[in-house]
Parts: structure tokens; sequence; C-alpha cells
């Protein structure tokens, strides 16, 4: 518990601090953003990344940091008030849009690029495609208040 905030953190716990002092004043979503430290990430992830989070930014409206970041500090009352479908990577995607339309506060604080710590479990190809398929069925949204 937080303040007044029940969350959930997952992923890695670098800039923890940070997530936790945004949380404090009423953000929701919390989001870290690796790519301050971007060439630190291999060249085709960050990539990718920064692909994907020109497509949200196009679809929300809103400048995106890094979208497909897995540290995230999530209001889990917000949670629950938002309808997920997605259930594989495409769910942080849908997750930063899915707050975004329903008007919550949503920030991104730097965390450090860390990788080698165990192997991937995208699979590129598959993972890619799922991706697109849901941007595609999505991209018509209407930006957030």
């Amino acid at each position: 518990m937080v303040g007044n905030a029940d969350l959930l953190q997952a992923n890695d716990a670098d800039g923890l601090v940070a997530g936790i002092a945004a949380a404090r004043t009423g953000v929701e979503l919390v989001i870290g953003d690796r790519l301050a430290s971007a060439g630190r990430m291999p060249f085709v992830r960050r990539k990718v990344n920064q692909w994907m989070t020109a497509r949200l930014s196009a679809l929300t409206g809103r400048r995106l940091a890094d979208s497909q970041c897995g540290f995230r500090l999530v209001n889990l009352a917000a949670w629950s008030r938002v309808t997920l479908r997605a259930d594989r990577f495409e769910t942080e995607s849908e997750l930063l849009v899915a707050f975004l339309h329903a008007g919550f506060k949503v920030e991104f604080v730097p965390v450090q690029v860390i990788y080698g710590m165990g192997g991937s479990k995208i699979h590129p190809i598959a993972d890619a495609w799922r991706w697109v398929r849901w941007w595609m069925k999505n991209r018509k949204r209407a930006t957030p208040r």
C-alpha cells in the first residue's frame, strides 16, 4: 500500500523510488522509460520499441516515452475499471491505451536498461504479428480526453 493506493509492481525494480513518488501524487499508471539509455538495448529491440511507441503515441494523441517497458506500477482500483482482452505481450500496449482513454494519469520514470539476466520469452514473429493485429483493431479509437 502506497498512500491510499494499492499497487502492483511488475518486472524490473529499477526506478522504484521514482515510481512510488509518482504514484503518491495520484498517478494511476507509472511506466519505466529505458530510452534515455537506449544505446544499451539490443538494436532490433530498440528499433521495434521505438516503432511501437510511435504507433501508440499516434493512437493516443500523446507523446509516449517507452510503451513496452515491463516496469510498471499500477493502481489496482483503476485497473479494475478497465477491460483488457489481450493476454500476451500486447497487454502492455492495451493497458497503456486503456488507462489513457479512461482519463487516468500516466507517467514515465527513468529506469536502467538491463539485459542478459535470462532468456527472452518473446517470439519475434508470432508476438509481432499478434501486436500488429491488436494495433490494427484499435488504431481507429478516438484520442483520450
